[in-house]
């Protein structure tokens, strides 16, 4: 098969990542890499295959509980890009 780099603008949880490299490999392509150029995931992502990105950002999340106060004041939006359409 073809092979094929998936490449995202921003990894968090890498569901959307996740569910490309599923897509193409229906197609019978070899997934030779995953690439993105911002890197907000709070742990390692195994894509079983290379991974690269052009920079690493610390993205903390929270429990409701553990909100620090500070950032309790900002009004909270909806996250993320999956909701749009």
């Amino acid at each position: 098969g073809e092979k094929v780099i998936v490449a995202d603008d921003v990894l968090t949880t890498g569901e959307s990542i996740q569910e490309v490299i599923n897509l193409v490999k229906s197609y019978n392509t070899d997934v030779v890499a995953v690439c993105v150029l911002v890197d907000r995931s709070e742990d390692a992502i195994d894509f079983k295959t290379d991974f690269f990105s052009a920079v690493k950002v610390e993205a903390k999340s929270y429990p409701p509980e553990e909100l620090p106060d500070w950032l309790s004041e900002i009004e909270l939006t909806e996250p993320g890009s999956r909701r749009i359409g």
